[in-house]
């Protein structure tokens, strides 16, 4: 039956190295594009959609990075999880109050989300040899760089969600990154649904057989979450890599599919109002169906804007709420922060001091001084409390400061690019007492990084810049050489006159 795997979510383990617990299991569902639409499905197989068809693929294989040329496992990094967040139209309400909910990596922001658990059970190794290590394998796989040789990442909770709600010292920190799709345009997720260029789609693509190769659809990728993890009971040098792949898309064409006892197929045919899924097996033609745990939400219409000029600016974060009358709800604000931009801390401080908001944290300082090259990215959250049944727009506003880029010859100015925050709601009865587990707000769309346009150097300028800084730190050290020894004297001559 494919109901475990696809249906009951992606259920690797957040912060354990047993995370490929599933390695074996594989499968690829079809959902309508929302409650109420429809999958017909003939005899040839060809799946016609009512509206629109999102696909869900599931699936897991290993890696031998002998037999690829590269290079084996770090054994002090327990597992990597990269997630892909495609920019795209808007999806549906079966993937916000569904699909979306089962995601390991919760994001919206179009971009590439990198999160590196560490392996406790390891020796202790520095943290840019972790993030070395990891860096090095990504390039690798993907056949891409991360960035900069500068790269640091964020130390941050590996669930930041589940540490604001209640502080536990025991949730493990992990190095993350988020990097906008514009810094990071040649880099590319292994398809099922179409072509791509790298060792990691020849890995997936010699794994799968090719499902969709009849078909005329044409698919726009959504979403892609990879997990990898060493092959467990290896021994060092780690040579094997599990990887479990989670992939969604999207069309509008009817879909032409083959199936394969390698990749099972099932196509949701309803689902009820009360979350029950139905579905059929298309090669045994099975019907079977299942509770989903859906979400509504009660967050919706969620945009982000920067406003000012110059170094100093404030984030924007508007929102469209109903919440349950008689709940008390808060909002939690996830927001990355990258080379290019800093919050300060002392300033968020003195806001939450004065009520704006509470802050989470996992820095006690961060260098504002530092240029962009120098720098690692961070990450800050915002805990908001909400009116009681509040219902309209809300906006949560936040300063965001830039940092001085590397001057250019050409370009007076140059963009820097701060991905949207990722968003949670948590409501509960005033009677509550205990922690409430926050619920993550989906949006229809994925929310597009907001770039702002900074003032930089001109490198023109450089031989005039150091002639007159020598000039002025000659003259400088002139003058204090002068009125250094006049100093002396006057002191000396005046303690003459005492005696």
């Amino acid at each position: 039956m494919l109901r475990p795997l696809l249906a009951a979510g992606f259920v690797l383990g957040l912060h354990s190295p047993s995370v490929f617990a599933h390695a074996s299991a594989n499968g690829l569902m079809l959902w309508p594009s929302s409650f109420d639409g429809t999958l017909d499905v003939s005899d040839a197989h060809v799946v016609t959609p009512s509206a629109r068809t999102l696909a869900v693929l599931d699936g897991a294989l290993e890696i031998d990075t002998h037999k690829r040329n590269i290079m084996a496992w770090y054994p002090q990094i327990a597992s990597i999880d990269v997630a892909f967040v495609s920019a795209g139209g808007a999806l549906n309400a079966v993937w916000t109050e569904l699909v979306a909910q089962e995601q390991i990596m919760p994001v919206d922001s179009e971009g590439i989300h990198v999160r590196v658990n560490v392996n406790t059970e390891a020796p202790v190794a520095s943290s840019l040899e972790v993030q070395g290590n990891a860096t090095a394998l990504f390039q690798q796989l993907f056949g891409a760089s991360l960035g900069a040789a500068t790269y640091l990442f964020a130390n941050a909770s590996c669930d930041v969600p589940a540490f604001t709600a209640t502080r536990d010292a025991a949730i493990p920190f992990c190095f993350v990154a988020s990097r906008d799709v514009h810094g990071l345009a040649g880099l590319a997720p292994p398809s099922f649904f179409g072509p791509s260029t790298s060792q990691l789609q020849d890995a997936v693509s010699s794994r799968f057989p090719r499902t969709l190769a009849t078909s005329d659809a044409s698919w726009s990728l959504r979403y892609t979450h990879l997990a990898f993890a060493p092959l467990q009971g290896n021994k060092a040098p780690l040579r094997v890599i599990q990887l479990a792949l989670r992939q969604v898309a999207e069309t509008a064409d009817p879909v032409a599919l083959t199936t394969s006892a390698d990749l099972p197929v099932a196509v949701v045919e309803s689902i009820a109002s009360s979350g029950i899924v139905h579905f059929v097996e298309l090669e045994t033609m099975d019907r079977n169906s299942y509770q989903s745990r859906r979400v509504p939400q009660s967050v919706t219409d969620v945009r982000s804007h920067i406003t000012g000029d110059g170094f100093h600016q404030m984030m924007h974060v508007e929102m469209a709420l109903k919440t349950p009358v008689a709940d008390v709800c808060s909002l939690l604000v996830v927001q990355p922060f990258p080379t290019t931009a800093y919050a300060d801390m002392d300033e968020l401080r003195r806001l939450e001091r004065f009520g704006a908001f509470d802050l989470v944290s996992f820095s006690k300082h961060i260098e504002i001084e530092r240029p962009a090259a120098l720098s690692s990215e961070h990450v800050v959250a915002f805990v908001k409390s909400l009116p009681v049944g509040a219902t309209g727009h809300v906006s949560v506003e936040y300063p965001v400061h830039f940092r001085y880029q590397s001057p250019a010859k050409n370009d007076l100015y140059r963009p820097a690019y701060v991905l949207a925050p990722s968003l949670f709601v948590q409501c509960a009865p005033a009677s509550a007492t205990g922690p409430t587990a926050w619920t993550r707000v989906v949006s229809h769309a994925s929310q597009p990084a907001l770039r702002v346009v900074i003032p930089v150097g001109d490198l023109r300028d450089g031989p005039i810049v150091t002639a007159v800084t020598l000039i002025v730190s000659i003259v400088g050290c002139l003058v204090f050489y002068k009125s250094f020894p006049s100093s002396t004297i006057s002191a000396t001559s005046s303690r003459r006159k005492h005696t």
